[in-house]
């Protein structure tokens, strides 16, 4: 069964990035999924991401790929969804577990702060530091330049 705006619709009340069932009143897709971290909505037997409903259920389309503003995968509120292409998703990536300086692009190495970005899959040396600070200020300015929109703010 394909899954349309309106059978949403008849389905779900939506408040405030919330799916709410109608016949039953409980709200769905609120805990995360311990294997993606995504909300998930059961309909009709089958599993969906809950963003992926609520764009669906507002929007009536939906995208290949679907962006968290915030990076929060269950801030799942409309004006926190946003279409976009897998690059532009990766670009709005949180920080990786396995950073040391805490700042993405950033790295302490050769006895300076070295601040980098990837582009279009290469990467951008944006110089050497003494200070941390100076790096991730190079940083943030590459990301705004290069990413816009899509440059995820630590």
């Amino acid at each position: 069964m394909k899954i349309t705006q309106k059978k949403l619709q008849d389905i779900f009340y939506y408040i405030d990035g919330i799916l709410i069932r109608k016949r039953s009143g409980k709200k769905v897709g609120v805990r995360p999924d311990p294997h993606n971290g995504y909300g998930a909505v059961k309909i009709s037997g089958r599993v969906y991401k809950a963003h992926r409903v609520i764009f669906m259920f507002v929007h009536g389309y939906l995208p290949d790929m679907l962006d968290h503003r915030d990076g929060n995968k269950m801030n799942n509120n409309i004006t926190n969804l946003r279409p976009a292409t897998n690059q532009e998703n990766q670009r709005n990536a949180q920080l990786r577990v396995d950073s040391t300086s805490g700042v993405t692009g950033v790295c302490f190495t050769k006895g300076k702060w070295r601040a980098y970005i990837y582009v279009d899959q290469k990467q951008i040396n944006l110089g050497r530091f003494l200070v941390k600070e100076l790096a991730v200020e190079a940083r943030r300015k590459a990301q705004t330049e290069y990413f816009g929109d899509f440059s995820y703010g630590e």
